[in-house]
């Protein structure tokens, strides 16, 4: 028997999810031949999934430009974008409360 990925109800079919993001979760399919858990995770509560799913994109976008696309691997690319992200984060941060 497999654990629960999450304790919050994960969706039966992707019939059960809004529109706009049943398409952003059939387009990753697609494109990587899978849902990624965290979609799913998240799908119970759609603005923090579009938060989400917004970010990671913006996050993916930024890195395609700067590597050649047979280096693009989200698992590659991970750490570097988390310490990118949130350097630019702090930055932003300090900007507003100084």
């Amino acid at each position: 028997m497999s654990a629960a990925i999450s304790r919050f109800k994960l969706p039966e079919t992707l019939d059960d999810v809004p529109n706009d993001i049943r398409d952003a979760m059939l387009a990753v399919q697609e494109k990587a031949g899978f849902v990624p858990n965290v979609f799913l995770m998240l799908a119970h509560r759609p603005e923090e999934f579009r938060a989400f799913f917004g970010m990671s994109n913006r996050l993916v976008t930024l890195a395609a430009r700067r590597l050649i696309p047979s280096s693009i691997s989200w698992g590659a690319c991970r750490k570097s974008l988390t310490n990118w992200f949130a350097k630019r984060l702090k930055t932003l941060l300090r900007r507003c409360f100084d």
